[in-house]
């Protein structure tokens, strides 16, 4: 399946996270694609799938099940989209959990609302 972007768990990131066309912009393609073709084999992964009026679906590989895990239950929250002003997110229509290459479990998320900063 093709994805609108893929994240893969690396070390070579502050956060941890690295996205394909990132990786390119900072010279480790080589790097993203040795760590995302053992990540997609091993099969631990979330899926998100942004709801409203978004059709972008987002892969993310992590080195074991426990961290996909992790991810699924709560992680997944920040990448939530905001369309500009919009204090309303997107939610997501799906967020599916992968281990060992099955999907283990999917559930859909509501928007939420933006936080906004005191000033």
């Amino acid at each position: 399946m093709s994805y609108d972007r893929t994240y893969i768990c690396t070390s070579k990131r502050r956060n941890g996270i690295l996205e394909r066309r990132q990786a390119a912009t900072l010279n480790l393609s080589e790097h993203f694609e040795i760590i995302y073709n053992r990540l997609q084999a091993e099969g631990n992964y979330v899926v998100l799938v942004a709801g409203g009026n978004s059709c972008i679906e987002e892969q993310f590989l992590f080195v074991n099940a426990s961290l996909s895990q992790e991810f699924y239950d709560r992680g997944f929250l920040k990448w939530e989209t905001f369309i500009g002003d919009n204090d309303e997110g997107s939610g997501f229509a799906e967020v599916s959990l992968y281990q060992g290459g099955q999907r283990t479990d999917t559930k859909s998320y509501p928007p939420s609302k933006r936080i906004k900063a005191k000033k």
